[in-house]
Formats: C-alpha cells, sequence, structure tokens
C-alpha cells in the first residue's frame, strides 16, 4: 500500500466516521499488502475483508468479482482502495457495492489517476475528475439513487501515485447526514468536487507529472540532445543484478553552478547516458533526491549505441532513442537507476557536498 492510499484513508475516516461506532465496515481488496486499512478502523464493532485470495486480512474469499456474498443493506462503510482499476467491469462491482449499503451507508474509493502499469492479475483503468460523476449515472440506470458527496486528486507523496478519491452516499435524501467533508480542511489536492458547488475546485487540466515536468521546460532544464554518434564509452556495464536491464552506462556528468547572487549556490548535474532492456522491457531514467522519486522518459537517439553495442543499423532500429540527458537540480544526495514497470534498480548516487563555486563531486 503506497504512502497516500492510506493517508486518504485516514482523512476519510476522520471527515466522516470518526465520531461513529457500533458501524458494519467491509473493505474490498482487503489483502494486507505493505500496510492495510483496517489498522484505521480497529474501533468499529465489525470488520469483514473481501478479497480473491486468502491471505491475511482477508475474512471472505471471492468466487465471483461481481457477486458479494453478502446481505443487502448490511453494511455501514465500505472500502476500496487500488481495486478498481484492476476490476474489468468496475460499474458491476459499483451496483454491488450499493446493493450491500444501507441507505445512509457510505461508499470511499480510491483509485489512482495516473502511474505505472501493475497487474494484479490486470490492470485496465485510471480516474480522471469526472470519473465518480460517471458513476453516479451508471448508478441511476441500475435504479439506485446515490449521491457523490466530493472527490478529488490528491498530491504525490513519495512516489508516483495521484490518487483519485471519491465519497458516495446510497441514498441522496440522506445527504444532510453528512455535513463535514475531508476537503475542509486539506489543500494539497486538485479538481475538487463537493456537493451543492458547481464546478472544481482547485481546477487543473494538467496532471501533477505534466506540471512538473511544464516547470522544467519553463526553466530550461530539458532539451534536445543531439546524436553522439562514435563517441560511446567503452566502460559499458552488463548488469546480471537486474532482470529488466542488459547494458547501461552514465556518461561523464558535468556539474555547474546555475543562478547568480543570493541563489549562486544552486547546483545542477547534467545526467548524460544509456541503457538497454533485456527483451522488450521498457526502460525509464529514475532520479530520488529528497525523498522523492520522479521516472523521466529516454530522450535522447543514441546511434553510437546502435551500432557498436547492438550491432544494428540506426536507420531502422526500434531501440534509437535509448538514451537520456537531463539537467537535475541538486539539493543533496541524488540517487540514479532505472525503472521498468514500477521496478526501480538503483545504480549510482551523486552527493553534491561541494561548496559554491566550485565544481566538485561526481557519481559515485
Amino acid at each position: 500500500m503506497h504512502v497516500s492510499a492510506l493517508e486518504n484513508a485516514k482523512r476519510f475516516r476522520e471527515a466522516y466516521v470518526s465520531s461513529a461506532d457500533d458501524l458494519v465496515i467491509v473493505e474490498i481488496g482487503s489483502q494486507d499488502v505493505n500496510g492495510s486499512l483496517r489498522s484505521l478502523f480497529q474501533d468499529s464493532s465489525q470488520y469483514i475483508g473481501v478479497d480473491f485470495v486468502q491471505a491475511k486480512g482477508v475474512d471472505i474469499v471471492l468466487d465471483d468479482p461481481y457477486q458479494l456474498p453478502l446481505a443487502a443493506e448490511m453494511a455501514d462503510v465500505v472500502l476500496c482502495s487500488s481495486v478498481f482499476e484492476h476490476s474489468e467491469f468496475f460499474w458491476l462491482l459499483f451496483d454491488e457495492i450499493l446493493r450491500i449499503l444501507k441507505p445512509c451507508g457510505l461508499f470511499y474509493l480510491n483509485a489512482p489517476s495516473n502511474g505505472s502499469f501493475h497487474r494484479y492479475p490486470v490492470d485496465c483503468w485510471r480516474f480522471y475528475p469526472d470519473s465518480g460523476a460517471a458513476l453516479v449515472k451508471w448508478a441511476r440506470r441500475s435504479k439506485y439513487q446515490p449521491e457523490l458527496l466530493e472527490s478529488f486528486t490528491s498530491a504525490q507523496k513519495k512516489d508516483c501515485w495521484n490518487d483519485y478519491v471519491a465519497v458516495f452516499l446510497k441514498d441522496e435524501t440522506l445527504r444532510a447526514l453528512y455535513p463535514k467533508k475531508i476537503t475542509d480542511h486539506f489543500s494539497d489536492v486538485q479538481n475538487v468536487t463537493r456537493l451543492g458547488e458547481d464546478g472544481f475546485v482547485k481546477f487543473s487540466a494538467q496532471t501533477e507529472d505534466q506540471l512538473v515536468i511544464a516547470e522544467l521546460l519553463n526553466a530550461s532544464l530539458i532539451h534536445d540532445s543531439p546524436d553522439r554518434s562514435g563517441v560511446v564509452s567503452q566502460a559499458t556495464i552488463d548488469d546480471p543484478n537486474c532482470h529488466f536491464l542488459h547494458k547501461w552506462n552514465f556518461d561523464s556528468p558535468k556539474s555547474e553552478i546555475v543562478g547568480t547572487g543570493s541563489v549562486s549556490d544552486i547546483k545542477s548535474i547534467e545526467l548524460r547516458g544509456w541503457a538497454l532492456g533485456r527483451g522488450d522491457s521498457a526502460i525509464h531514467l529514475a532520479v530520488r533526491q529528497d525523498g522523492m522519486t520522479r521516472s523521466y522518459p529516454f530522450n535522447a537517439k543514441r546511434s553510437d549505441v546502435i551500432m557498436k553495442i547492438l550491432k544494428e543499423d540506426p536507420e531502422v532500429s526500434t531501440r534509437l532513442t535509448c538514451g537520456f540527458c537531463y539537467p537535475i537540480r541538486l539539493t543533496g544526495v541524488l540517487e540514479v537507476g532505472f525503472e521498468c514497470n514500477g521496478e526501480i534498480h538503483w545504480v549510482k548516487s551523486f552527493n553534491c557536498a561541494a561548496p559554491a563555486g566550485t565544481a566538485q563531486g561526481g557519481l559515485v
């Protein structure tokens, strides 16, 4: 379970169920994988975890993902975090959730709005700001009358995930029971919808990933990299310790001082190099600094690598863009590696320990 998933569920509990007791809470997708929502609701009188496999945190193993073996109108709260993206027909599961909820019952949905392709056992969907309203329209076609109390997309928390969070009430006529909202107290969200308010609060047409890229572009930190034909380093590294990485190398980085006056102590490093994956592995450059990890697509054509390493014609090679060239601002220790389908293999670090005005430091 990623950091923001647990944080957002805690915010839901505090806004909607913190003062309640004797609740029946059902969690769909309850297997404890690096944490569980169950720990947040230990004071409830009954907590039922359902999933597809018998594992820690699972009370009921499902035979059919679209039929919950639970009575109608038995649950006060249904929780579902990081599940809908793996459900091929999540709208059918949404109907089942509404069926088992009491009229005053709440459904808490957390699903990714971005992130890597991760199959458990499939990965089919991502959820944008209009998703909650679309689910309400679907439910009305199924003869339910739910209400979307609020929804938002939360900020990344030390990882790549932006969570789409939505809170639904089964019976719209009981909306007055829930005057408090998660978004009453938290600002690290965007594209917020709230019952009774038109449009989006903190509207953004761009995702957080796009905003970061735009910021870099505006600062002239991302640029086109020329073909470096004929200068491939002989220090090519075979990496038997990584199942998706075949060969890689970093060219000597160029570190420099940027800015003037009071900001002259800001440093940057130009990360240049290339990597080839095993088979059809889709690799990105991974960078970790100040507790934040980001993934960058390769952006440089490397005909030298194609000719000397793969022994292929660059004109027809599908792997020509196997290089990267990114200036990165330094604020401390910078770790670099390669990412494939959410898995990261760290290979180098850069320590920004040199005093302002020098070019010391380097890849270690």
